[in-house]
């Protein structure tokens, strides 16, 4: 099969690394995927490596140029997207997150033979207007979990898988990156992976934290923030203002991230609402215990989950019950292969052979 990916960037959000995941992996698969990213390319290295590895698998990257953020730089991004579709004679033509949505739609209009369009909602809060449906008519939805969908009409769910591989590391390995880090010895360290928006709650995360430290007696508290995004400098001047400097380290996006989890002591999401999380079952994956708000989309995934446990969402008191439960509970490599069984459907080649199966069926 001829398909394109569609997304706005290569940043570090679950919905871009399931696309470029999905795209490597059908391209070992013998099709012939593109990457067509509405965006300029900008000259962050985390975007650089994830350039760089999928070219490495033989991946065309495409950029229609878009300045990130404007709202009116459209017409040459669009008319970039038309010639694109032309000219490479897709099949398929998957999108992921709204604008991706409107930009395939919109594009659409402007050709003769249209390819089949498909598009993966990968937020339970992401809504269409009247203008966004008429855009997608004849367009296939595709949901990531179950609690992420809507009332529409013709829509299936596939369910995001991760390509995760748990990183053996040795006594002294572990030493050394927490070195790297500032990690004191025997310090209880918690990480959340993510973009820095305000769905993921960090500013109760942190509010979190601050009543962890004073509670966690003989032990000291690191919080690890993996993710850049629009809250960082509001995060930064909370950090402050609770005095958790010496606490709280915002990483930005990581490369690294399987090791960070095999230092952490436990992982933390206090998301307000999700679609189906990729840093949550890579936490999965890697036995780290885990601690979740009692949302939905956290409650679906994760109920039957080894190691796990929830909050109530945005109640501080719960929320350090329920850490309190995971200072001292079960080891990374017990987790790890008690979690096997349940996590077999969230490998990433369960996720592409639905996907493939999909494309199929649409195209038939």
């Amino acid at each position: 099969m001829r398909i394109a990916q569609v997304l706005c960037s290569l940043t570090s959000g679950g919905a871009e690394k399931l696309a470029s995941d999905l795209t490597v992996k059908l391209i070992e698969k013998g099709h012939k995927v593109d990457i067509i990213l509405i965006d300029e390319f900008n000259d962050s290295d985390f975007e650089a490596t994830a350039k760089e590895r999928l070219i490495q698998a033989g991946v065309k990257v495409y950029s229609l140029g878009r300045k990130p953020g404007s709202k009116y730089n459209i017409v040459r991004p669009l008319a970039n997207l038309v010639d694109l579709m032309q000219n490479n004679k897709y099949e398929i033509i998957h999108s992921h997150l709204k604008l991706s949505h409107k930009f395939v739609g919109l594009a659409e209009k402007f050709l003769l033979r249209k390819p089949k369009h498909i598009s993966t909602i990968h937020n339970s809060t992401e809504s269409w207007s009247f203008l966004d449906m008429a855009l997608a008519r004849g367009c296939k939805i595709v949901f990531c979990s179950k609690a992420s969908t809507k009332p529409i009409k013709d829509f299936c769910v596939i369910e995001n898988g991760v390509d995760f591989i748990r990183p053996v590391l040795t006594d002294s390995e572990k030493y050394k990156l927490c070195m790297d880090l500032g990690i004191p010895p025997n310090a209880f360290t918690i990480i959340s992976v993510g973009n820095l928006r305000a769905q993921k709650n960090y500013t109760f995360a942190l509010n979190g934290i601050a009543l962890l430290k004073k509670h966690l007696v003989g032990r000291k508290v690191q919080y690890l923030i993996c993710g850049d995004g629009p809250e960082k400098d509001n995060l930064q001047k909370i950090i402050t203002d609770l005095n958790l400097a010496d606490t709280v380290q915002l990483l930005g996006s990581r490369s690294d991230v399987p090791k960070l989890l095999a230092i952490s002591d436990c992982f933390l999401s206090t998301s307000s609402h999700e679609g189906l999380p990729l840093s949550v079952l890579e936490a999965f994956f890697s036995g780290v215990p885990c601690l979740l708000s009692d949302i939905p989309e956290h409650l679906a995934v994760a109920e039957n989950i080894p190691g796990c446990e929830f909050f109530i969402r945005n109640n501080s008191r719960s929320f350090l019950e329920q850490i309190s439960v995971l200072v001292d509970g079960d080891s990374e490599k017990e987790l790890a292969l008690e979690r096997q069984a349940y996590l077999q459907k969230y490998r990433i080649s369960e996720c592409v052979l639905k996907y493939e199966r999909f494309y199929n069926e649409v195209l038939s």
